[in-house]
């Protein structure tokens, strides 16, 4: 008899005056704002998780506060990878703006000059007929230059190569020219609540920000409550995370996928061929699907990936009937009868995420991995897919749950924790950069490079 694996567990006030009637509810507290994020001008930046692309109208408004200017290099706030879109602090009188490789720069003459360790409210735009133009602390900032090319922007605190040094607060963008509601979002030098203004994204800097080692992890503001906000990129050649193999007779099986997989891409399996089902469950041809031990490769799903959407995947396994389902986003799509001869028994088990037997890596995103001993009914799987958004499965009780880019540190190698568990797992060939700021139903989000928890700060507009 094999020995099992224990999949252990972790574990206002009414004030009655003497008339003998409650006192009014409180009034809610109004907007907070009480971090920042602190850029050393050394190695600090945030990248997003996708392109901020407007080729059209667009504004950006962003709250700075550098100790210094000019800057020289260090001035640089707003970037992208490819360097031909970037924002500088240049001189107090002067902001430099690169759109799509051309760069304007935008010199003030009227005395709405930068003040150097001040907190300072930029905002850019550009109007429908091309006018880019500035203003700095609700009012205008040098003239306007006509520029129509498209604008691209995927990280802060630097641009150009160059780190930005100083604090920055409450990034927001729009696809839209804000400047008539310029002296609303500066709001006299404090910043306010833009919800009413619906930015397209917002980024609250330190007030969403947790720390996760060795990285910031700061949501778009839209996506702040969500369970989930982050996954693990595998690059399909050597990624792969290692497990303790548990056994089990009945299983369920979850998870969140998105990419293009190559002919043969693993989710879970075993380095050894003795694993039963849950040996290699890969993605063949583009579908889910389980090698059945002898014979060939048999589909769960009949809803192929995609590159651009989350699908959510659910496969349960009921040994008394020898019954395999296969789930997509809910629903349920192929019935089965598995063969596992050639297996140990009827023991299911899976020792690594991302790859089987060595070899069958994974290519794409990867997010909210759970096991169960049971094989879950089509209710339980409804909810777990949530129309399309992760929500907390613990209520669910499964046996081993690991969220991936959600909860893990990295230190030579990622720990990526099991949430309900011990059956932490360890990563293999992957790097700092393959967590990333997209998840289902989530994106826009964004991780920090070479900052620590300090970079968190207290000091605000």
């Amino acid at each position: 008899m094999p020995t099992l694996y224990n999949f252990a567990k972790k574990k206002g006030v009414f004030m009655i005056p003497s008339g003998g009637t409650k006192s009014p509810t409180p009034t809610p507290p109004s907007f907070s704002n009480t971090k920042s994020l602190a850029f050393d001008g050394v190695d600090d930046y945030i990248v997003l998780s996708s392109d901020l692309s407007y080729t059209d109208e667009f504004t950006i408004s962003t709250w700075i506060n550098t100790p210094t200017i000019p800057t020289s290099v260090q001035g640089y706030y707003l970037g992208h990878s490819t360097n031909d879109n970037w924002v500088q602090i240049y001189l107090t009188t002067s902001i430099r703006f690169k759109v799509g490789g051309t760069t304007l720069t935008f010199t003030e003459s009227g005395g709405n000059d930068l003040v150097a360790g001040s907190w300072n409210h930029i905002l850019l735009y550009r109007s429908s007929s091309g006018d880019i133009g500035i203003y700095v602390n609700g009012a205008t900032f040098s003239s306007t230059q006509n520029n129509t090319n498209a604008l691209l922007l995927d990280r802060f605190g630097v641009g150009k190569g160059q780190e930005y040094s100083g604090n920055i607060d409450e990034l927001s963008t729009w696809d839209s020219d804000q400047s008539s509601n310029a002296s609303a979002i500066f709001n006299g030098g404090t910043p306010n609540d833009l919800t009413s203004l619906s930015p397209i994204t917002w980024y609250r800097m330190g007030d969403n920000s947790t720390f996760k080692s060795p990285q910031i992890l700061m949501p778009e503001n839209t996506n702040k409550d969500k369970v989930s906000n982050w996954s693990l990129d595998f690059d399909g050649v050597d990624d792969y995370i290692s497990l303790s193999s548990g056994i089990l007779t009945d299983f369920s099986l979850s998870f969140w996928y998105k990419g293009n997989p190559d002919s043969y891409d693993t989710v879970v399996g075993k380095t050894a061929i003795d694993g039963g089902i849950l040996t290699s469950i890969t993605f063949v041809s583009d579908l889910l699907s389980f090698k059945n031990r002898p014979g060939s490769w048999t589909a769960l799903t009949t809803t192929t990936t995609s590159t651009t959407e989350w699908r959510q995947y659910s496969i349960t396994y009921d040994s008394t009937a020898n019954e395999l389902k296969g789930y997509c986003n809910g629903a349920l799509e192929v019935t089965t009868t598995p063969i596992f001869s050639g297996a140990s028994g009827s023991e299911h088990s899976f020792d690594k995420i991302g790859s089987y037997f060595n070899n069958y890596y994974l290519s794409g995103n990867l997010s909210n991995l759970a096991l169960w001993n049971t094989a879950l009914t089509s209710g339980n799987v409804t909810t777990i897919y949530n129309s399309g958004t992760p929500n907390d499965i613990t209520s669910l009780n499964p046996v081993a749950y690991w969220k991936l880019g959600e909860e893990a540190t990295f230190s030579t190698n990622w720990t990526v924790p099991d949430q309900v568990g011990s059956n932490d797992g360890t990563s293999a060939n992957m790097t700092v950069e393959d967590r990333v700021g997209d998840a289902p139903n989530s994106d826009n989000n964004s991780v920090s490079y070479n900052m620590t928890e300090s970079d968190i700060e207290t000091d605000t507009p």
